[in-house]
């Protein structure tokens, strides 16, 4: 949809220009995906060859 994600702050926190406090909440789009290979330690994956289930 062309949306990245909200910025938000706490309502309690006044606002203070060109300042860091605020919080980004990014937007992630997922999809079920078969995972055929693992390129790095299990537990920390650094790439995966994996492929795309299709639909119906």
């Amino acid at each position: 949809m062309g949306v990245e994600g909200a910025v938000f702050k706490r309502l309690d926190d006044p606002y203070w220009p060109a300042a860091r406090g605020w919080s980004k909440y990014k937007v992630r789009e997922t999809t079920d995906a078969i995972v055929e290979a693992i390129a790095s330690p299990p537990a920390s994956p650094r790439s995966l060859l994996r492929g795309r289930l299709r639909g119906p």
